[in-house]
C-alpha cells in the first residue's frame, strides 16, 4: 500500500513540474510576443492558473513529505504524548477545513456550470474548480491516514523520494 501512495505522490509531483514548465512557458512566450509589440492575453490567463492548480494539487503532497506550514516551536518541546495529541488536532482541523471547500467546490460546479475562462472560451472554468476540488479531496485523505499512523505509532510522513541516495556534498552542507 505504501508503494501505491508514493507512486501516487509522485505523479502528483510530476503533474506541478508540468504545471511550472507551463508557467515557464507561457511567460517565455509572452516576454517574446511583447519584444515584437504583439499583444496576447491568454498567456498571462494560463500562467496564472497553473500557478493556482500547483499550488492547489501541490498541497497534499507537502502534507504527505510534512512540508506544510506549521509553527512547531512548541510542538516539538512537548513530550511524546502530547505531541502526538497536537499532531491528532492539526489533522482534525485539515480534515474540516477539506470538508468545507469540498462542500464548496460542489457549490462551484454547480454555479459555474457552463462558464468559460475570459480569454480562452475553450476553458471550462468547472475543469479548474473540479480539479481543486480534488485536491482537497486528496489532501483529506492523507490527514486520515496521518491520524492511523499516529495512532499506529508509524512515521507521520510518506517521503517519496527515501530511496534516492543522497550526494555527499549534501551530507556535508546539511541540506
Amino acid at each position: 500500500m505504501k508503494k501505491i501512495a508514493a507512486r501516487f505522490l509522485l505523479l502528483i509531483e510530476w503533474i506541478c513540474i508540468g504545471f511550472l514548465l507551463t508557467i515557464a512557458l507561457v511567460i517565455g512566450i509572452q516576454m517574446f510576443c511583447r519584444t515584437f509589440a504583439i499583444g496576447i492575453s491568454w498567456t498571462e490567463e494560463i500562467a496564472r492558473l497553473a500557478f493556482c492548480m500547483m499550488s492547489f494539487i501541490g498541497a497534499p503532497l507537502a502534507l504527505a513529505e510534512g512540508l506544510h506550514i506549521v509553527v512547531d516551536m512548541v510542538v516539538d518541546r512537548l513530550p511524546r504524548k502530547l505531541r502526538m495529541g497536537a499532531e491528532i488536532l492539526i489533522s482534525i482541523i485539515i480534515i474540516v477545513f477539506s470538508l468545507f471547500c469540498i462542500r464548496s467546490g460542489f457549490l462551484n460546479l454547480a454555479t459555474y456550470k457552463g462558464v468559460a475562462a475570459v480569454s480562452m472560451d475553450w476553458l471550462q472554468m468547472n475543469w479548474i474548480y473540479a480539479g481543486i476540488m480534488i485536491s482537497f479531496v486528496i489532501l483529506l485523505i492523507i490527514s486520515v491516514v496521518r491520524i492511523i499512523n499516529i495512532v499506529r505509532g508509524k512515521s507521520l510522513t510518506l517521503l517519496i523520494h527515501e530511496n534516492e541516495v543522497i550526494p555527499e556534498e549534501k551530507l556535508e552542507l546539511n541540506i
